[in-house]
């Protein structure tokens, strides 16, 4: 069973993904272009990895090993503001495709 952070996150990041999706109707301006995508998600991965090191050491990235994560007020802030600039950024990359 995920701890609840990691599940909200997690669930988070399924709904941004899926209410990000691009359905092809939409015209070409409103898609994001495959580079602004590529260069969004990476950041994303990156960025949640390194406030959910046990999800990053999960994925294969051992530089986390042994690493928690911050579930301090300021910690849980931290994501709560990752989570919510990130959701701005991938609609700012879809809207200037």
């Amino acid at each position: 069973m995920m701890p609840r952070p990691l599940l909200a996150a997690a669930s988070a990041f399924a709904l941004l993904l899926g209410g990000c999706a691009s359905t092809g109707s939409e015209p070409e301006s409103v898609a994001a272009s495959p580079t602004a995508w590529a260069a969004f998600s990476q950041s994303f991965i990156d960025g949640y990895f390194r406030i959910s090191p046990a999800f990053a050491v999960n994925q294969g990235r051992h530089e986390y090993d042994g690493q928690l994560p911050d579930w301090s007020e300021t910690g849980l802030a931290n994501a709560e503001g990752f989570l919510r600039s990130s959701i701005a950024a991938a609609q700012a990359s879809i809207r200037s495709g």
